[in-house]
């Protein structure tokens, strides 16, 4: 058997889930027969294709497979059906216990569970026999060795809800960050603000017009304060990153762009867009307590 991209696009992302690219299978001292396998959106094999004579019209179906949500087998067919091991997630599946081994741990369709306990233990959930805290149609955990839950400081907490920082437990709730877009309607001026610091791109005075296009060496003005506009919050994770480093860095990009400004060129880069690489400037590095 050959391995290939699994349904992550890459060859484990997704523990090798529907990633089999191609099986030999012997059919005595002088034959063999390659076949190729069809999978599922889950990735569960359905159909195996013997393609040995190289033939696109010759193409015949050696194995087929049906499955319940569980994976228990509801049909098959195929004179390969019963002899092939990879079936239900693409992984080994042995026809007199009915079991599947997942590489960690070996999972009973007819129960819908595991036989054997979670191996990073009670980092997975205080319920050793549960898989993906028991929400596996949003949480996806291809090896079983994701830690859902951990420790922060003296206190137990989800991951996937909440993070530690400093040992504190912090919520993965995006929360204003400080920082506010600000605008004068859909199509007019815009600028950025942290409180009373704010930031804005304007078009120079010596501006051209050609073929439908305003171009001039641009200004940045510190601090910038337009009559009228409003403004919105941003939101982000504290968890993912760092309010203050972000800040931080929208501050020094404005700054910077303001002793080198670019060509302000309408409609190619104008003040919408200076907010916009300002806001792309801010998050690099500005790294939390769990990277994005």
């Amino acid at each position: 058997m050959r391995g290939g991209l699994d349904l992550s696009g890459s060859r484990e992302g997704a523990g090798g889930i529907g990633g089999l690219a191609f099986a030999r299978t012997w059919q005595g001292p002088a034959a063999w027969t390659v076949a190729v396998p069809a999978f599922d959106g889950n990735g569960n094999l359905v159909e195996l294709l013997d393609v040995s004579d190289g033939d696109p019209n010759a193409v015949a179906s050696v194995a087929s497979y049906q499955y319940d949500p569980y994976g228990n087998l509801l049909t098959s067919g195929g004179e390969a059906a019963e002899a092939f091991p990879l079936r239900f997630s693409s992984k080994y599946s042995d026809a007199e216990t009915g079991l599947a081994y997942f590489g960690y741990r070996y999972y009973n369709s007819g129960l819908g569970r595991w036989l054997n306990r979670d191996p990073i233990e009670e980092e997975g959930g205080t319920n050793l026999q549960t898989f993906a805290l028991n929400r596996p149609v949003n949480l996806l955990d291809a090896l079983g060795l994701w830690p859902w839950q951990g420790c922060c400081g003296r206190v137990t907490y989800n991951k996937i809800t909440s993070c530690c920082c400093d040992d504190k437990v912090v919520s993965r709730r995006a929360v204003p960050t400080g920082v506010q877009v600000c605008s004068i309607g859909l199509f007019g001026h815009h600028w950025i603000k942290i409180g009373d610091w704010s930031a804005g791109f304007y078009m120079g005075h010596d501006h051209h017009y050609i073929t439908n296009t305003f171009y001039s060496r641009g200004e940045v003005s510190i601090p910038d304060t337009p009559p009228g506009g409003q403004c919105y919050d941003q939101y982000l994770s504290p968890c993912a990153y760092d309010f203050e480093k972000l800040k931080d860095n929208i501050k020094e990009y404005a700054e910077n762009t303001q002793q080198n400004p670019p060509i302000y060129s309408w409609p190619i880069y104008t003040c919408i867009t200076f907010v916009q690489d300002a806001l792309i400037e801010g998050n690099r590095g500005a790294i939390g307590c769990t990277p994005p």
